[in-house]
């Protein structure tokens, strides 16, 4: 796993990156980049990681470096395939994505999170996702709150 850029530049081309790379998962077809075996377990260790970095960083509100660390386990969540992993990175990245007040891509990665954890059975997979959900959804209307538009 390679670490968090250090410097500005670094951060902002790894991060573009990250969002090409999702950005291809999203538009090739599904298991295309998919890997399998050991390869596999390497990915989702990778994945719960960068989502445990991610929480970290939110709750040191570095929101830029949350954001990349929610794509990055998303990214290595991805090439493993559908997985509890995957829900949560997915999760994770509708809360960091309405934080980053992009409403319309948090309602994608929220119906990623649920439609995944409910693909692969994993109750707890869909309870992080309900929780998120809900909180992305709180902080957004909040944001509406604050712009003078009742909710």
């Amino acid at each position: 796993m390679s670490a968090m850029p250090t410097s500005m530049p670094g951060l902002v081309g790894s991060f573009l990156w990250q969002i090409l790379t999702q950005a291809a998962l999203r538009v090739l077809p599904e298991g295309i980049l998919r890997v399998k075996g050991e390869r596999r377990e390497a990915e989702l260790e990778r994945a719960n990681t960068w989502e445990r970095y991610a929480q970290v960083l939110y709750f040191d509100n570095e929101r830029p470096k949350t954001i990349y660390a929610s794509l990055r386990a998303a990214n290595c969540a991805e090439r493993a395939g559908p997985s509890p992993e995957l829900s949560r990175a997915y999760a994770n990245l509708c809360i960091t994505l309405g934080m980053a007040r992009l409403p319309w891509l948090s309602g994608l990665y929220d119906r990623l999170a649920h439609r995944v954890a409910e693909r692969v059975g994993n109750t707890q997979a869909l309870g992080w996702a309900q929780e998120l959900s809900g909180a992305a959804r709180n902080s957004a209307a909040g944001i509406r709150s604050d712009r003078g538009v009742s909710t």
